[in-house]
């Protein structure tokens, strides 16, 4: 596994899409791995403070 790749994790990512069916290209791909954070899907935390929610 990706040791950015964890629960709780938020990966930033920018870059070319063309991978996975998308038009953009870029000459660069960047990720910012991000821990700690809070993340909200259609205005609910599904993460906080790096914890992943349970429903």
């Amino acid at each position: 596994m990706d040791a950015r790749a964890f629960e709780g994790n938020f990966l930033f990512s920018l870059g070319p899409n063309n991978e996975a069916g998308g038009s953009r290209t870029t000459t660069c791909h960047v990720d910012i791995p991000l821990r700690h954070c809070n993340v909200f899907l259609d205005g609910e935390a599904v993460v906080r403070n790096g914890v992943v929610l349970d429903r």
